[in-house]
């Protein structure tokens, strides 16, 4: 096996994923289904794009999500890594039941330093 073809490969795909995510962020956003927007919404975080991420977790709160606690939990962590400390606290302040703790989590790492 050559030396980095795998990863080659894996980039390549990456690269391809994320163009196509334009496409999937205009329909979730178009469309009346708040898991498909929670399901894009997830995808840009994962690369790191956490205000079109924060954009349909919105959207997806705003459609129905089927758990909106989860929804506000990935809210508040997109927006707490865009540095948009005072929305997050909302976010997380509205999470409730077995979420709850993991949102203080996020609420006392807002509150140090080095967030």
């Amino acid at each position: 096996m050559a030396s980095g073809s795998s990863g080659d490969s894996a980039t390549t795909r990456a690269a391809s994923d994320r163009a196509a995510l334009a496409g999937e962020r205009a329909s979730a956003m178009a469309g009346s289904n708040g898991g498909a927007a929670l399901r894009v919404g997830d995808a840009f975080f994962s690369y790191g794009d956490y205000g079109p991420a924060a954009e349909l977790y919105r959207a997806a709160l705003q459609k129905g999500a089927p758990d909106p606690n989860l929804v506000n939990l990935r809210l508040g962590a997109a927006l707490a890594l865009a540095g948009a400390r005072v929305e997050a606290e909302t976010a997380f302040r509205a999470v409730t039941g077995p979420r709850a703790e993991l949102a203080r989590l996020w609420l006392l790492w807002l509150s140090s330093p080095h967030a």
